[in-house]
């Protein structure tokens, strides 16, 4: 897009030389805003697009996939176990604001990667942890405190607070995913009582699309990690 490498100086002199009143002037600005806002959720749309195919061929069950026009939801179908159910959540940034926009063009265009899932059963071991807060902030309003103990990641001090008996395996799998995925991401949440009872929150704009597949296979080992047990699936009776 040739007219992104005018200046705006240039563009000054061309109008005030020719004499233009302010109302063209007015035009002429108004015309680059649009323009800009165009091609910002133009760039938007195909980086939404480029996600959505990325997880498609790094996830191994069929995907349904709702589109929405600020992202998409895409439901795994028939997850492996300890997931009962699997949903991909993509929020993009809001295409109708023109700075939003304007900000796709620099190359601001991520957005917001939840994945939501259920176990079969609930999970033996529990985590809760959000960036900017305490781990207190993503409990179930019910839940009891006092049983979550609050830990921290050595290295960068980050707190956390895990519940269970079995959670050093969920330490270990959380550590390596905090420490590989930080600044990107915003939320980890394991938890019996809430509707989802793993939570993760990412912002893409800090992640490169390549490492999404390892993102999703480090949700995966988290889960593993915390609910081991595959009982909820229909197995065969050995005779």
């Amino acid at each position: 897009m040739e007219w992104l490498d005018l200046r705006w100086t240039e563009i000054e002199m061309w109008v005030l030389g020719n004499g233009h009143t302010p109302w063209v002037v007015l035009g002429v600005v108004v015309v680059l805003l649009v323009l800009g806002w165009i091609g910002g959720v133009l760039r938007i749309r195909r980086y939404t697009e480029r996600l959505l195919r990325i997880i498609i061929e790094s996830t191994p069950e069929r995907i349904e996939v709702r589109p929405r026009w600020d992202g998409f939801a895409a439901k795994v179908i028939h997850p492996m176990p300890p997931f009962q159910m699997l949903l991909i959540v993509y929020d993009a940034p809001l295409m109708i604001n023109p700075i939003t926009a304007w900000a796709a063009l620099l190359g601001n265009t991520g957005g917001q990667f939840t994945v939501q899932g259920r176990f079969y059963g609930a999970p033996r071991a529990e985590l809760a942890w959000m960036r900017g807060g305490v781990p207190g902030q993503v409990l179930h309003k019910d839940a009891n405190v006092s049983a979550w103990i609050h830990r921290r990641i050595a290295v960068t001090k980050t707190e956390f607070a895990t519940r269970g008996d079995q959670v050093e395996p969920l330490i270990a799998s959380f550590t390596e995913f905090y420490l590989r995925f930080n600044p990107a991401l915003q939320r980890a949440s394991i938890q019996q009582e809430m509707e989802n009872q793993i939570e993760l929150v990412v912002l893409t704009q800090s992640l490169s699309l390549k490492s999404i597949p390892h993102l999703m296979a480090s949700m995966v080992s988290m889960g593993i990690a915390s609910s081991p047990q595959t009982s909820g699936r229909h197995t065969k009776k050995q005779v």
